[in-house]
């Protein structure tokens, strides 16, 4: 039987120790708001996320494990330790925001560009606004190339080198290539 703490994320599954990492999630922030990994004993019922809430906790999101995505002021972040309930909290790792394509292999055709950027979809917490999105994109070197406010998400192009410097900001959840676009599957030959 699997682990009920066991995290199962794209490309890494590890059950993460039951502690509160306080001085992590502050480390990679500079914002007064961070974002971060908050998982429970139980899923906590609604009486439970009242009073989380109540503490500065915003939900954004179940990942797996009876974890959330999570965000919190910075210097409220003690606060944790008071909570019911509370298995573990830990930083969002920039290599958790890297999809493991972008990380393990080249550029694919339909992501490169002629003069060597690179066409990353990055999806941004839903806390974010559309023009801050768009704006940390731009002061990553990325020129961005759509949006959807719908969902969080900036399509731009960035130079090669840019991946660990979008994953590193606290107001980025995931880094992917950009898909290719629709086409029809060839017919199938009878042999």
């Amino acid at each position: 039987m699997a682990d009920e703490y066991q995290m199962n994320l794209r490309h890494r599954s590890w059950v993460p120790k039951a502690r509160l990492d306080i001085a992590g999630i502050r480390a990679g922030c500079a914002a007064s708001r961070v974002h971060f990994l908050l998982q429970f004993k139980q899923i906590p019922d609604s009486a439970q996320r009242d009073a989380i809430s109540a503490a500065g906790v915003l939900f954004h999101g179940y990942v797996h494990g009876n974890a959330y995505i999570v965000s919190m002021a910075a210097a409220d972040l003690e606060a944790l330790a008071l909570l019911d309930n509370v298995r573990a909290a830990f930083p969002l790792e920039p290599e958790l925001k890297i999809d493991e394509k972008v990380r393990s292999s080249g550029v694919p055709p339909q992501a490169r560009r002629p003069d060597g950027r690179m066409v990353l979809n990055v999806q941004f917490h839903d806390d974010v606004e559309a023009g801050q999105a768009r704006a940390h994109a731009e002061r990553l070197g990325g020129e961005v190339l759509g949006q959807s406010s719908l969902i969080h998400l900036v399509t731009a192009a960035f130079p090669p080198d840019a991946v660990d410097r979008i994953a590193a900001e606290d107001s980025v959840q995931y880094v992917d290539f950009v898909e290719p676009p629709l086409t029809a599957k060839p017919p199938a030959t009878k042999g």
